[in-house]
């Protein structure tokens, strides 16, 4: 049972858990399956980022992704799981969670899909899309990601420009350097970097550094430390529990607590043997309780930092 599973590192009410990132939709729309499978989402989460994720940066082919796989996830939404999964688009959504349902805050994952038409931002946002990851790794119209080096365009301003007047949030999960903080100069509300490590534990060019973490903290984001064993260690296929907890006791010296989230990357990466799917959070949890994490700063991490950052974010009016 779930309240047996998560009575090991809680002893009184159960928090809320949440994940800034998975890649579970694209892979149900391709037929296949990894991590994820909907029975277990529901009984191990309760907000979930599902992400549409888009690899051409070529704007037309994208675009053509985005299309085919937006009109899967409607499919499933309103007819599969109509009765699982409740849209999060803006304050009454949350009012709706209950135990037996998931929040899910539909992300695009590589904006390059919206350079086709100037409108297209307004167009997604009004199909629900609620988290906007500019770049992925390499060079788009809006900018550059890990593994280019270009910088925020000015298509990429306008874009962002357009953001804050939405009620979104900005992922910067795949933005270089150059990027991040060009877009945190822009941008008026907090970002979000979904799925990242510590460069301080492991320097690898999707982990953020130490001047990345104090600029986040400091524009009041969130940082969702992922479990992409490549991303925790060198030797990526011996990461563990704890490499996980490492990144976050280093994060948070610079990112601070309260603003560290989960950001799985459940079916988009290979993870660590202990994680084969969700329902191993549970141990992660007591393995963070063994380390001295209380209680409150665990409940914080599995779910309650993500819950306030997205309650703050879709509270926003558009204008």
């Amino acid at each position: 049972m779930y309240a047996e599973d998560m009575s090991l590192a809680f002893s009184g009410s159960f928090p809320l858990r949440a994940d800034a990132h998975c890649d579970t939709l694209t892979l149900l729309e391709e037929g296949k399956s990894r991590h994820i499978d909907v029975e277990t989402m529901n009984r191990y989460m309760d907000m979930q980022f599902m992400a549409i994720f888009i690899e051409e940066d070529d704007a037309e082919k994208a675009a053509e992704k985005l299309e085919r796989c937006y009109h899967f996830y409607r499919t499933v939404s309103t007819e599969e799981y109509y009765d699982l999964w409740i849209p999060l688009k803006n304050e009454t959504g949350f009012a709706r969670l209950e135990r037996d349902n998931i929040g899910i805050v539909l992300a695009l994952e590589n904006c390059s899909a919206l350079a086709v038409d100037d409108d297209a931002v307004y167009e997604a946002y009004d199909r629900g899309f609620r988290s906007f990851g500019l770049v992925w790794n390499g060079e788009n119209r809006f900018g550059g990601g890990a593994f280019s080096d270009a910088d925020l365009s000015f298509e990429g301003e306008r874009l962002l420009r357009t953001c804050n007047r939405l009620p979104v949030a900005v992922d910067l999960a795949h933005a270089n350097k150059k990027t991040f903080f060009s877009a945190l100069d822009i941008l008026e509300y907090p970002p979000i970097v979904t799925h990242t490590c510590c460069g301080l534990v492991y320097d690898h060019p999707r982990n953020l550094n130490e001047d990345q973490m104090k600029a986040l903290r400091g524009a009041g984001g969130i940082m969702g430390i992922t479990f992409v064993r490549d991303f925790l260690r060198e030797d990526g296929e011996n990461a563990s529990f704890d490499d996980i907890i490492d990144h976050i006791l280093y994060a948070s010296d610079y990112v601070g607590l309260e603003n560290i989230a989960f950001g799985s990357d459940f079916d988009g990466a290979d993870m660590p043997e202990e994680l084969a799917d969700q329902s191993c959070l549970a141990a992660l949890y007591l393995r963070m309780k063994e380390r001295d994490f209380s209680e409150e700063e665990i409940a914080m991490i599995a779910g309650g930092n993500l819950f306030r950052y997205m309650r703050a974010t879709l509270g926003r009016k558009e204008t």
